[in-house]
């Protein structure tokens, strides 16, 4: 049995200790690539993270580094805490397989892990938001596992002049991926033959108020459409080349529903919303999700899709106003914030004259996930 085998039949029998033993009796002169990726994988397995980080580092030079080795490399930063420097490094992988699905649910962990970091206004306002901004990403529930892709390119062009030109791939993944590079960002979706895993769009569903039907429609998904936009371009244009994409993986035959900011949206309003930007207004319909729910005291609101921009949450409790009005407001409130690049902090005011004057408070979300922050809204000020 040769030792490749052998390392091979370990592996599936989680024998990481003798996989270690086993290299470690190879002199190291003679460890290639695939020697140093088996030794590394295990002693991540072990939990020796700093020692498979160690491996990676001398064993590969930068020019021949691919997928699996950011993706070790991303694994043990994970585990040691090293969040930012671990999103990084699932990013790079990402790059060179963008339909490792494994990679993709880092990539949310890490993300995820980041915004729940709590606001601290004695804190570096740069270094915060760098922290908590995110990808844009989204899910196109399917009725059924097909999509065309074609069609998909087609309407890139038709509706906003975007040529989707791919790289050479093998067959099978071209026909479940678009990985395209244009001018604001890498342009990636991917079928995922399968639901939303953990019922996910079923609970996303139940936070739309506006459609009766989301949950039924949730349920009855089969597949999704992974959507994503990667690329350290402007925040503003990478998030306009987002809702661009969204919106024409809409137009699929099959589909459903779009889950995005933590909701499952009707599609024809998405690419409603989305033909705003023909008029020159930013999407802020597609890029943030105002909810609303009565409260024990009155009406309340929210924001969902802030923190992608790296500010936090808002969150309107228990106020007199009606629903519009309450919309509204967190909608003028949204704009000022992403346009102008505001970041609004504790202890502050808010207004849109010059008596208006509504206190700010930060503190642990209500309707939204960590940290966000509360203006206190009532009848006399507003």
């Amino acid at each position: 049995m040769t030792l490749m085998k052998q390392l091979d039949d370990w592996y599936e029998e989680d024998e990481f200790e003798k996989m270690v033993e086993a290299i470690e009796q190879v002199p190291r002169e003679e460890w290639d690539y695939e020697i140093i990726h088996y030794l590394a994988c295990a002693l991540n397995n072990l939990d020796e993270y700093e020692k498979a980080m160690e491996i990676l580092q001398e064993g590969i030079e930068e020019k021949d580094r691919e997928n699996r080795w950011y993706y070790k490399m991303g694994y043990a930063l994970f585990y040691l805490d090293r969040i930012e420097e671990a999103l990084e490094a699932f990013r790079k992988s990402l790059e060179f397989c963008p339909d490792d699905e494994d990679v993709l649910d880092y990539i949310q962990d890490c993300e995820d892990i980041l915004e729940d970091e709590d606001c601290d206004p004695e804190e570096d306002e740069d270094s915060d938001d760098e922290e908590r901004v995110g990808g844009f990403l989204g899910f196109i529930l399917l009725s059924s596992a097909e999509w065309d892709k074609e069609k998909l390119k087609k309407d890139m062009k038709d509706d906003w002049n975007i040529i989707c030109e791919e790289e050479e791939g093998e067959a099978e993944e071209k026909d479940k991926l678009l990985f395209s590079m244009v001018e604001g960002g890498i342009l990636v979706t991917a079928l995922m033959e399968m639901q939303v895993p953990d019922g996910e769009a079923e609970w996303a569903a139940e936070r739309n108020y506006m459609w009766p039907d989301a949950v039924e429609a949730a349920k009855s998904h089969k597949a999704h459409l992974m959507v994503t936009v990667m690329g350290d371009g402007d925040i503003i244009e990478k998030g306009i080349l987002f809702v661009k994409l969204a919106s024409c993986c809409c137009k699929q035959k099959h589909t459903l529903g779009i889950y995005v900011n933590r909701t499952l949206i009707q599609p024809d309003l998405y690419m409603g919303f989305a033909e705003m930007m023909k008029g020159d207004e930013l999407p802020i319909f597609n890029w943030v999700w105002f909810g609303l729910y009565n409260g024990e005291h009155g009406m309340c609101g929210y924001t969902e899709g802030l923190k992608v921009f790296g500010k936090e949450e808002i969150e309107v409790l228990d106020t007199d106003l009606e629903p519009r009005e309450l919309q509204e407001f967190l909608m003028d409130v949204t704009v000022y914030i992403i346009s102008e690049d505001v970041v609004l902090q504790d202890g502050e005011t808010i207004g849109f004259s010059e008596e208006q004057k509504l206190p700010i408070t930060c503190s642990e979300g209500v309707a939204v996930d960590g940290m966000s922050l509360k203006i206190d809204v009532n009848r006399q000020n507003y």
